[in-house]
């Protein structure tokens, strides 16, 4: 045979051409997963649960395999059917703690891998848009006045006076105030959480000097100890992030866990901050 005949001669690939295509939907469900993911790393949930929930809506949607890895500031999902794979990362927003929107999400992906078949990607669309931009659950002058009491009622347990409770309970919402103000205007975490509680001491102290008075007039001489500056802060501990940091870490997610709890260190940090920027203005004045 000679080298004219052998070029004729047609190669593997082209007498066998491959007919697979990669189906066109993988990617919108590529896309639609990823959304899911941020949605619930923004509600505060752990990595853990962030996966299960990706992982079950790609498979429902006709993925073969889901594979997701999730960090403090982005989510990379991988998902793969019979003829080829397909990866996206997406950035994750920074958010707060929204157990509404949790509750939503995760009940949304479990009734997808139920039933598949009812749900079309404009449909899982839609709710998610729903989802995203609900109202808050109860209004600020509700959540104003529930953290309030929850700061009066710690106040309580550790055996704080009916008028250090009070004084505790207009702190607590004082600070509240000043912190969806702050937020609202998408003020930095560290100055907002340290000038919030600032001003819950402040106020707390302002409240126990008009009780004083008040206190006075009717005969009261002792007001009991002094654990309302301590119990109007109780509503910035970052109880979540410090749960959820844990519960990453015993997933051996390290970098989500640790970065949790490295920013609710800072937290900590910023409430100690206002306390004795509190302190010193306190000291100053004192004559």
């Amino acid at each position: 045979m000679t080298l004219a005949s052998l070029s004729q001669v047609p190669k593997a690939a082209d007498s066998a051409p491959d007919h697979r295509k990669h189906d066109p939907g993988l990617s919108e469900a590529l896309r639609l997963v990823s959304r899911i993911g941020v949605l619930t790393a923004r509600a505060g949930a752990a990595a853990f649960r962030v996966r299960e929930c990706m992982r079950r809506t790609a498979l429902a949607f006709g993925a073969a395999e889901a594979e997701v890895v999730v960090t403090p500031e982005a989510i990379c999902a991988s998902v793969a059917d019979d003829f080829g794979s397909e990866t996206l990362v997406t950035r994750i927003v920074p958010g707060g703690v929204n157990m509404n929107a949790l509750c939503r999400i995760e009940m949304l992906t479990r009734e997808i891998a139920a039933e598949p078949h009812r749900y079309s990607t404009t449909r899982v669309i839609r709710a998610l848009d729903a989802i995203e931009l609900a109202p808050p659950l109860y209004p600020p002058w509700v959540t104003v006045l529930s953290l309030g009491a929850a700061c009066a009622a710690f106040c309580g347990v550790i055996h704080g006076s009916p008028w250090q409770m009070a004084a505790a309970f207009v702190g607590a919402c004082s600070g509240q105030t000043l912190r969806l103000y702050a937020h609202a205007r998408q003020a930095p975490t560290v100055a907002v959480v340290t000038l919030s509680a600032f001003a819950s001491c402040c106020f707390s102290e302002l409240a126990l000097l008009v009780e004083g008075r008040l206190a006075a007039s009717l005969g009261v001489a002792d007001l009991g100890p002094d654990l309302a500056r301590l119990a109007s802060v109780l509503y910035l501990i970052p109880g979540v992030g410090l749960v959820t940091s844990w519960i990453d870490i015993i997933h051996f997610d390290l970098s989500a866990g640790l970065a949790r709890a490295a920013h609710a260190s800072l937290i900590l940090g910023c409430i100690a901050a206002g306390l004795l920027m509190f302190l010193q203005l306190n000291a100053w004045l004192a004559p």
